[in-house]
């Protein structure tokens, strides 16, 4: 999996939710099937594990689903919509990450 650092104005920031804090670094543009196929990926870390994981923009709206259909009646907030084209400029991507987080 090859990864290239994309230059957006966050680098390392925090957020708390509830009891526990989400630590976030700048998406990175990452390649599977040997080149054939670009995404984003969001680092996140919660800080109560230190445990490192990327998700991508379709891990956000598997659970932006769930969320809306466990719970009906709790207003669930939105997510950016997907994007087909323009998808690896900076601009986008830093709008969708502070949609995201």
């Amino acid at each position: 999996m090859a990864t290239d650092r994309l230059h957006t104005e966050c680098q390392h920031r925090c957020l708390k939710v509830a009891t526990q804090e989400l630590c976030y670094d700048d998406p990175t543009k990452q390649t599977k099937f040997k080149g054939m196929k670009s995404y984003i990926a969001y680092k996140l870390t919660p800080t109560h594990t230190q445990t490192q994981v990327n998700r991508r923009y379709k891990h956000f709206d598997w659970l932006y689903a769930r969320l809306v259909e466990k719970f009906p009646v709790i207003s669930v907030p939105h997510i950016p919509e997907k994007q087909a084209t323009g998808r690896f400029e900076e601009d986008f991507i830093s709008k969708r990450r502070k949609g995201l987080i």
